[in-house]
């Protein structure tokens, strides 16, 4: 009786008629029913043990044939045994051998076995636009959890746990029995509270837990809202709310957060019996503009200022780093004041970064061009290059 009894699905949104019934767009996951499309990409089992030197990967013999780097960029949940409730992204997959390599250590030897499941990228929400990284964002989703134990379960929280974010980015309201059709929306962006923070009935009691708004639990010390019961094989709708604040995500990156599900059911794996799932996005961040300045004309045995200025659409970008350095195959040398690494220097408030250039003290180098280059980091995000 492991913990992948516990299965997150999404929901049907309006038009859904009955229990299981067939959704697959997350930006239709907006309540009503309870959909047929669960949230993982896939769940298996563990076909060889970790040793304790290699604790950075697994191997899955029957996912061979998958593809190269079929997985690379998602994330992989152990759903049992030592390592349970393990998540990491997965930085490259081997199609020859079924291993996975991952981002960060397990805690505890997984051992063969083991269920794990995938989850890809914009499994519930969309990625976020430069738009709306930059101005402020808010979106809905609902999501339902099913018990798939054999048996009622009881004392069942949700909490979330920050992978990738600041948990306090997600919030959730979750219902109390499993009476469908659940409340829904007919888009993404409308509020199931309205202006008074109150909850729409639909024609009756919601059977939401309390009065309260938005929960952020984000530790399971938190997690102090109880669904209460779930009868096997039932249903409960989860809404979250996902809350950007403008300018705090401008930057490009992934976003990760893990739903949990935690019951008193002992005699199971994990004991007592947890179960949970992955919502993994990316944070589109725009290509910065980088001028760089010089303030004197070098000569042989002298030496210039770099100025470096990063701007994008929203102004300065001040939360970055500029490398600078000399092109390939031309003379001189950079100094940098080493923040943070050699050759770095952190841009300060106004976007700008500093460096001074040597040029070389040989004459014969007299007349020969060379070309400073400040580089700042973008683009898309690799596994293992």
């Amino acid at each position: 009786m492991p913990g992948n009894d516990l299965v997150f699905y999404g929901t049907t949104g309006p038009g859904g008629g009955a229990d299981g019934g067939a959704q697959s767009d997350p930006n239709l996951f907006l309540g009503r029913f309870r959909s047929s499309t669960s949230l993982d990409e896939f769940r298996s089992t563990l076909t060889a043990t970790q040793l304790a030197r290699d604790r950075h990967t697994i191997v899955d013999a029957t996912r061979i044939g998958d593809g190269a780097d079929a997985h690379e960029l998602k994330w992989l949940l152990i759903q049992t045994g030592p390592a349970a409730l393990y998540a990491s992204r997965i930085m490259s997959f081997d199609d020859a051998t079924g291993e996975f390599k991952l981002e960060a250590r397990t805690p505890a030897t997984a051992v063969i076995g083991d269920d794990y499941a995938v989850f890809a990228r914009n499994n519930v929400w969309n990625d976020v636009t430069i738009a709306q990284s930059r101005d402020g964002d808010q979106q809905f989703r609902c999501i339902s959890l099913r018990n798939e134990h054999g048996v009622q379960i009881t004392n069942v929280k949700i909490h979330f746990e920050a992978l990738n974010l600041d948990g306090s980015e997600f919030a959730r309201l979750n219902q109390t029995n499993q009476i469908q059709p659940f409340i829904e929306r007919a888009d993404g962006v409308t509020d199931i509270l309205d202006s008074f923070g109150q909850r729409d009935p639909l024609g009756g009691p919601d059977n939401f837990i309390g009065s309260g708004g938005w929960q952020t639990p984000a530790t399971r010390a938190m997690a102090d809202t109880t669904i209460a019961t779930l009868a096997n094989t039932f249903s409960d709708a989860i809404w979250m709310r996902r809350l950007l604040a403008p300018d705090l995500l401008r930057r490009r990156r992934s976003v990760a957060i893990k739903v949990v599900a935690s019951t008193d059911i002992g005699g199971s794996d994990p004991d007592p019996l947890v179960g949970a799932c992955i919502l993994a996005f990316d944070v589109l961040g725009e290509d910065p503009t980088v001028e760089l300045e010089v303030d004197r004309f070098v000569h042989i045995d002298g030496g210039a200022r770099l100025k470096a200025t990063v701007t994008d659409s929203a102004g300065p970008v001040t939360d970055d780093d500029v490398q600078f350095v000399v092109k390939a195959g031309d003379q001189g040398t950079i100094v940098t004041d080493g923040d943070p690494d050699v050759g770095f220097d952190e841009l300060n408030e106004d976007g700008c970064a500093f460096a001074t250039f040597l040029s070389p003290s040989d004459p014969i180098f007299e007349g020969d061009a060379t070309h400073p280059q400040a580089i700042v980091g973008a683009g898309d995000e690799v596994g293992d290059p």
